[in-house]
């Protein structure tokens, strides 16, 4: 028996989680390497260094997701990309 959690039902297939984890890991690093580029103030940088974080750690939880589950599947972005190629997102 499959227990349903909050991030995945049970139509929810392993590539699909991989492609939503690169996605997130994707965003994260565009978002740094801007925020690196760009000038604005202090407060509203932590806010979205903040959001960077917790785009990166969903990224990484969704390897429990998996079927069977992966906990070092989405760890990087280079991580991600070899379970994606592994899966046939790519």
């Amino acid at each position: 028996m499959q227990i349903r959690t909050k991030k995945r039902n049970k139509l929810t297939q392993n590539a699909e989680l991989a492609e939503l984890a690169f996605q997130l890991h994707q965003g994260a690093a565009r978002l740094r390497r801007t925020l690196m580029e760009i000038n604005i103030p202090a407060a509203y940088r932590e806010k979205l260094g903040r959001r960077i974080f917790d785009w990166v750690n969903q990224a990484q939880l969704l390897g429990t997701e998996l079927s069977p589950p992966n906990e070092d599947a989405f760890l990087s972005i280079e991580t991600t990309e070899m379970e994606c190629e592994k899966l046939g997102v790519f």
